[in-house]
């Protein structure tokens, strides 16, 4: 059965079809044009009809409301598993600390992978004054510190 895309719409089985889609119609299906109060049954071989169910209404109906329950009640336990990861993950978060509203610093040493040419944060200081950095090293470390440095310029030296 194929509805053209009718206005009123065709109905098999007292359910309208969808427009434009065929529909298989077998022996013993009733079908219903529009708004018309006639309503058709397709009569046929036998070999040609649906199977019939050996369960009675009243059981069917049962089946189909055990299969519902059975439905809500998975809706229900993924909710609440859904519920206890959400509640896991915020104790595990609370667990773990308070920052202080710093989180983990991304890591640096990553920019200069990137770009072997970056100036460290410690060059920045050893260029600002070279014979200051020197000399506190070599205090550190218990040596003797012998050197000449001139300075050529404003942040040019010669040692």
């Amino acid at each position: 059965l194929y509805d053209l895309g009718s206005t009123h719409g065709t109905f098999l089985n007292k359910e309208k079809l969808k427009h434009k889609h065929y529909t298989r119609v077998r022996v013993g299906h009733q079908i219903k044009f529009g708004s018309s109060t006639r309503t058709y049954i397709l009569l046929g071989p036998d070999y040609d009809c649906e199977g019939e169910s050996e369960l009675t209404v009243t059981e069917i109906k049962r089946r189909a409301e055990q299969m519902k329950i059975e439905r809500d009640r998975m809706i229900q336990e993924a909710k609440e598993q859904r519920e206890r990861e959400r509640l896991e993950e915020e104790k595990r978060k609370e667990e773990q600390g308070i920052d202080w509203g710093m989180g983990e610093d991304a890591d640096e040493a990553s920019d200069l992978a990137d770009n072997p040419y970056a100036v460290t944060t410690n060059e920045e200081l050893y260029l600002d004054d070279p014979k200051k950095t020197l000399r506190g090293y070599f205090e550190r470390e218990g040596h003797e510190l012998n050197y000449d440095c001139e300075e050529r310029g404003v942040g040019q030296f010669i040692c």
